[in-house]
């Protein structure tokens, strides 16, 4: 019959084994631990951050009461660009689709700003709610925000 295996915390941080002491104390697996974790959360870190690399897409004011008071759209872009700015309510409906063509206000490289009045696509107020807007460029997606509308 075999001898069953002692467990010891160098086991699972071979970094602070020490040669003399195989088992090691509490702090300085704690002290191993975190700096895997660290290191581990950095890495997914900047893997998001290159991944889904967006623009923050801001709105002043929010909320906003429609129609006496409007919405501003803040982005920036690197280069000027036919941008398409989709509003969409909870229910995932599109409401309101927003064109700005390259080089005009809205494409034009560097900051933007387009304005939405509260208004849907059929010119009716929207009502009540939390409003999704994605802005996108050439069907990729370069940021998205919520919009709050208080009457």
């Amino acid at each position: 019959m075999s001898k069953p295996r002692s467990f010891n915390l160098g086991m699972l941080c071979p970094m602070v084994r020490k040669k003399k002491d195989p088992d090691i104390n509490g702090e300085e697996f704690l002290r191993c631990w975190i700096k895997k974790s660290l290191f581990i959360a950095m890495i997914l870190f900047l893997f998001a951050n290159f991944v889904f690399a967006y623009t923050a897409i801001l709105n002043y004011p929010n909320p906003f009461a429609p129609p006496s008071v409007s919405t501003r759209i803040y982005y920036i872009l690197g280069s000027d660009a036919d941008i398409k700015i989709y509003i969409f309510n909870v229910a995932n409906r599109l409401v309101k689709k927003i064109s700005c063509l390259s080089g005009s206000e809205g494409g034009k490289s560097g900051a933007n700003q387009v304005v939405w009045d509260g208004r849907s696509n059929f010119g009716d107020i929207v009502q009540n709610g939390v409003y999704f807007c994605n802005v996108v460029n050439d069907g990729t997606l370069i940021g998205r925000c919520k919009i709050v509308v208080l009457k």
